[in-house]
Protein backbone atom coordinates (compact mmCIF):
# COMPACT_ATOMS: atom_id res chain seq x y z
CA UNK A 1 0.00 0.00 0.00
CA UNK A 2 0.83 3.16 -0.81
CA UNK A 3 1.97 5.51 2.12
CA UNK A 4 -1.12 8.33 2.96
CA UNK A 5 0.86 11.30 4.49
CA UNK A 6 -1.33 13.03 6.55
CA UNK A 7 -0.14 16.47 6.41
CA UNK A 8 -1.06 19.09 8.96
CA UNK A 9 -2.60 22.11 7.62
CA UNK A 10 -0.74 24.99 9.61
CA UNK A 11 -2.80 26.74 11.91
CA UNK A 12 -2.84 30.53 11.23
CA UNK A 13 -0.71 32.59 13.46
CA UNK A 14 -1.75 34.03 16.90
CA UNK A 15 -0.67 37.22 15.77
CA UNK A 16 -2.03 40.59 17.32
CA UNK A 17 -4.36 42.16 15.41
CA UNK A 18 -3.06 44.79 13.15
CA UNK A 19 -3.41 47.89 14.90
CA UNK A 20 -5.25 51.21 13.83
CA UNK A 21 -3.15 54.24 12.32
CA UNK A 22 -5.36 57.06 13.02
CA UNK A 23 -5.02 58.86 9.83
CA UNK A 24 -3.94 62.37 10.31
CA UNK A 25 -6.55 65.05 11.09
CA UNK A 26 -7.12 66.99 7.91
CA UNK A 27 -8.13 70.66 8.83
CA UNK A 28 -11.28 71.67 7.72
CA UNK A 29 -11.46 75.02 4.87
CA UNK A 30 -11.37 78.40 5.99
CA UNK A 31 -14.87 80.20 5.12
CA UNK A 32 -14.74 82.75 2.73
CA UNK A 33 -13.71 86.19 3.85
CA UNK A 34 -16.92 88.43 2.39
CA UNK A 35 -16.47 91.13 0.60
CA UNK A 36 -17.40 94.12 2.19
CA UNK A 37 -19.88 96.01 0.27
CA UNK A 38 -20.77 99.74 -0.76
CA UNK A 39 -22.94 101.34 1.87
CA UNK A 40 -25.45 103.09 0.41
CA UNK A 41 -25.31 106.86 0.67
CA UNK A 42 -28.53 107.55 2.66
CA UNK A 43 -27.37 111.42 2.09
CA UNK A 44 -28.37 110.92 -1.99
CA UNK A 45 -31.94 112.44 -2.32
CA UNK A 46 -34.31 111.77 -4.78
CA UNK A 47 -33.55 114.42 -7.67
CA UNK A 48 -37.27 115.64 -8.31
CA UNK A 49 -37.43 116.61 -4.51
CA UNK A 50 -34.36 118.64 -5.05
CA UNK A 51 -35.97 120.62 -8.39
CA UNK A 52 -39.39 120.96 -5.83
CA UNK A 53 -37.19 122.78 -3.19
CA UNK A 54 -35.65 124.81 -5.75
CA UNK A 55 -39.55 125.86 -7.43
CA UNK A 56 -40.37 126.80 -4.26
CA UNK A 57 -37.05 128.64 -3.25
CA UNK A 58 -37.12 130.73 -6.83
CA UNK A 59 -41.16 131.49 -6.27
CA UNK A 60 -40.61 133.32 -2.85
CA UNK A 61 -37.29 135.09 -4.06
CA UNK A 62 -39.72 136.23 -7.20
CA UNK A 63 -41.95 137.48 -4.50
CA UNK A 64 -39.73 139.33 -2.36
CA UNK A 65 -38.12 140.82 -5.77
CA UNK A 66 -40.96 143.75 -6.02
CA UNK A 67 -41.01 144.42 -2.25
CA UNK A 68 -37.21 145.74 -2.35
CA UNK A 69 -36.60 148.08 -4.64
CA UNK A 70 -39.58 150.39 -2.79
CA UNK A 71 -37.75 149.43 0.58
CA UNK A 72 -34.13 150.28 -0.37
CA UNK A 73 -35.23 153.78 -2.11
CA UNK A 74 -37.27 154.27 1.18
CA UNK A 75 -34.37 153.36 3.73
CA UNK A 76 -31.71 155.65 1.86
CA UNK A 77 -34.40 158.12 1.92
CA UNK A 78 -34.64 157.68 5.22
CA UNK A 79 -31.05 157.98 5.86
CA UNK A 80 -30.44 160.74 3.63
CA UNK A 81 -27.86 158.93 0.98
CA UNK A 82 -30.33 159.05 -1.58
CA UNK A 83 -32.15 161.88 -2.75
CA UNK A 84 -35.63 161.15 -5.10
CA UNK A 85 -36.11 162.56 -8.28
CA UNK A 86 -37.46 165.72 -8.18
CA UNK A 87 -41.07 166.48 -10.92
CA UNK A 88 -39.68 168.68 -13.24
CA UNK A 89 -42.44 171.19 -14.94
CA UNK A 90 -43.11 169.80 -18.10
CA UNK A 91 -42.44 172.30 -20.87
CA UNK A 92 -45.62 173.02 -23.17
CA UNK A 93 -47.17 171.20 -25.39
CA UNK A 94 -47.30 172.28 -29.21
CA UNK A 95 -50.93 171.73 -28.46
CA UNK A 96 -51.06 173.92 -25.69
CA UNK A 97 -48.75 176.81 -27.74
CA UNK A 98 -51.44 176.29 -30.60
CA UNK A 99 -54.20 176.85 -28.06
CA UNK A 100 -52.47 179.77 -26.42
CA UNK A 101 -51.87 181.65 -30.19
CA UNK A 102 -55.40 181.44 -31.11
CA UNK A 103 -58.06 184.52 -30.72
CA UNK A 104 -60.33 183.23 -27.73
CA UNK A 105 -63.96 181.78 -28.51
CA UNK A 106 -66.94 184.21 -28.23
CA UNK A 107 -69.47 183.31 -25.15
CA UNK A 108 -72.88 182.34 -26.74
CA UNK A 109 -75.89 180.72 -25.26
CA UNK A 110 -77.62 177.72 -25.73
CA UNK A 111 -76.68 173.88 -26.61
CA UNK A 112 -73.97 172.56 -27.56
CA UNK A 113 -74.65 172.24 -31.38
CA UNK A 114 -72.70 171.94 -35.04
CA UNK A 115 -73.50 174.92 -37.85
CA UNK A 116 -72.65 174.39 -41.25
CA UNK A 117 -73.87 177.67 -43.21
CA UNK A 118 -72.90 176.36 -46.81
CA UNK A 119 -75.37 173.61 -46.10
CA UNK A 120 -77.47 175.15 -44.04
CA UNK A 121 -77.03 172.15 -40.88
CA UNK A 122 -77.37 173.08 -37.77
CA UNK A 123 -78.08 170.55 -34.96
CA UNK A 124 -77.28 169.63 -31.32
CA UNK A 125 -74.55 167.52 -30.46
CA UNK A 126 -74.88 164.29 -28.29
CA UNK A 127 -72.42 162.72 -26.18
CA UNK A 128 -73.03 158.78 -25.98
CA UNK A 129 -70.72 155.37 -25.36
CA UNK A 130 -73.01 153.41 -27.88
CA UNK A 131 -73.15 154.05 -31.75
CA UNK A 132 -77.15 154.05 -30.51
CA UNK A 133 -76.56 157.46 -30.24
CA UNK A 134 -76.73 158.28 -33.87
CA UNK A 135 -80.46 157.86 -33.58
CA UNK A 136 -80.63 161.42 -31.72
CA UNK A 137 -78.30 163.64 -34.82
CA UNK A 138 -74.61 164.35 -34.74
CA UNK A 139 -72.19 162.48 -32.64
CA UNK A 140 -69.05 163.27 -30.50
CA UNK A 141 -67.26 160.19 -31.19
CA UNK A 142 -66.03 159.28 -27.50
CA UNK A 143 -62.77 158.99 -26.70
CA UNK A 144 -62.15 161.92 -28.96
CA UNK A 145 -61.42 165.71 -28.12
CA UNK A 146 -63.43 168.78 -27.46
CA UNK A 147 -63.05 171.91 -28.96
CA UNK A 148 -61.77 174.11 -25.40
CA UNK A 149 -58.93 171.31 -25.15
CA UNK A 150 -57.76 171.50 -28.55
CA UNK A 151 -56.35 168.24 -30.72
CA UNK A 152 -59.04 166.28 -32.82
CA UNK A 153 -62.84 166.76 -32.13
CA UNK A 154 -64.77 164.09 -34.15
CA UNK A 155 -68.23 164.38 -35.09
CA UNK A 156 -70.25 161.71 -36.92
CA UNK A 157 -73.64 161.74 -38.05
CA UNK A 158 -76.21 159.76 -40.47
CA UNK A 159 -76.20 160.34 -44.40
CA UNK A 160 -79.32 159.71 -45.08
CA UNK A 161 -82.06 158.53 -42.14
CA UNK A 162 -83.22 161.34 -40.37
CA UNK A 163 -83.92 161.74 -36.88
CA UNK A 164 -85.33 165.54 -35.94
CA UNK A 165 -84.55 168.20 -37.43
CA UNK A 166 -81.77 168.92 -40.33
CA UNK A 167 -79.71 166.53 -38.32
CA UNK A 168 -77.60 164.33 -40.64
CA UNK A 169 -74.64 164.77 -42.90
CA UNK A 170 -76.32 164.14 -46.52
CA UNK A 171 -75.16 167.32 -48.18
CA UNK A 172 -71.29 167.15 -46.58
CA UNK A 173 -70.23 166.27 -49.63
CA UNK A 174 -71.00 169.65 -50.78
CA UNK A 175 -68.70 171.44 -48.34
CA UNK A 176 -65.70 172.92 -49.94
CA UNK A 177 -62.41 173.95 -48.77
CA UNK A 178 -62.24 177.57 -47.48
CA UNK A 179 -65.65 177.65 -45.83
CA UNK A 180 -66.34 178.43 -42.20
CA UNK A 181 -67.78 175.84 -39.55
CA UNK A 182 -68.70 176.61 -36.36
CA UNK A 183 -69.45 174.54 -32.82
CA UNK A 184 -71.09 176.02 -29.75
CA UNK A 185 -69.62 174.36 -26.72
CA UNK A 186 -70.19 174.96 -23.11
CA UNK A 187 -71.09 178.26 -23.71
CA UNK A 188 -68.63 179.52 -26.33
CA UNK A 189 -68.75 179.78 -30.02
CA UNK A 190 -65.20 177.94 -31.74
CA UNK A 191 -64.93 178.65 -35.49
CA UNK A 192 -63.20 176.34 -37.83
CA UNK A 193 -62.26 176.71 -41.79
CA UNK A 194 -62.63 173.42 -44.19
CA UNK A 195 -59.10 172.29 -45.34
CA UNK A 196 -59.54 168.69 -46.72
CA UNK A 197 -62.38 166.96 -47.85
CA UNK A 198 -61.50 163.23 -49.11
CA UNK A 199 -62.85 159.74 -49.20
CA UNK A 200 -61.28 156.99 -47.26
CA UNK A 201 -62.09 153.09 -46.18
CA UNK A 202 -64.35 152.30 -43.37
CA UNK A 203 -61.97 150.54 -41.28
CA UNK A 204 -59.61 153.76 -41.52
CA UNK A 205 -59.97 154.91 -37.66
CA UNK A 206 -56.82 157.22 -37.60
CA UNK A 207 -59.18 160.13 -38.96
CA UNK A 208 -59.83 160.12 -34.87
CA UNK A 209 -56.44 160.33 -33.63
CA UNK A 210 -55.14 163.10 -32.24
CA UNK A 211 -53.75 165.82 -33.37
CA UNK A 212 -51.00 168.60 -32.83
CA UNK A 213 -53.83 171.12 -34.30
CA UNK A 214 -56.38 172.31 -32.76
CA UNK A 215 -59.10 170.48 -35.43
CA UNK A 216 -62.69 169.64 -35.97
CA UNK A 217 -63.40 166.20 -38.28
CA UNK A 218 -66.85 165.69 -39.80
CA UNK A 219 -67.30 162.05 -41.41
CA UNK A 220 -70.39 160.14 -42.68
CA UNK A 221 -71.07 157.35 -45.12
CA UNK A 222 -70.66 157.49 -48.70
CA UNK A 223 -71.57 156.62 -51.43
CA UNK A 224 -75.23 157.86 -50.93
CA UNK A 225 -77.74 155.15 -49.60
CA UNK A 226 -74.23 152.98 -48.79
CA UNK A 227 -71.86 152.40 -46.08
CA UNK A 228 -69.11 150.96 -47.96
CA UNK A 229 -66.74 153.95 -47.08
CA UNK A 230 -66.64 157.33 -45.06
CA UNK A 231 -66.61 160.63 -46.64
CA UNK A 232 -64.83 162.88 -44.25
CA UNK A 233 -64.27 166.53 -43.82
CA UNK A 234 -61.42 168.00 -41.88
CA UNK A 235 -60.95 171.77 -40.44
CA UNK A 236 -58.29 173.63 -38.42
CA UNK A 237 -59.49 176.80 -35.76
CA UNK A 238 -58.71 179.89 -36.84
Amino acid sequence: MNDIRVVAKPKPSQSAPPSVVASPAVAAPAPPIPTPQPKPNKSRKFPGKQLLTASIAAYFILLTIPIIPPFVARYATYQNKVALPQKQEQPPTQEATTLANLAPPTPVDGPNRLRVGSISLEGEIHDGESEKTLSKGIWRRPHTSTPDKGSNTVLAAHRFRYTTGNNTFFNLDKVAVGERIEIVWDGFLYSYTVTESKVVESKQIDIEAPTTQDTLTLYTCTPLWSSEKRLVVVATRN
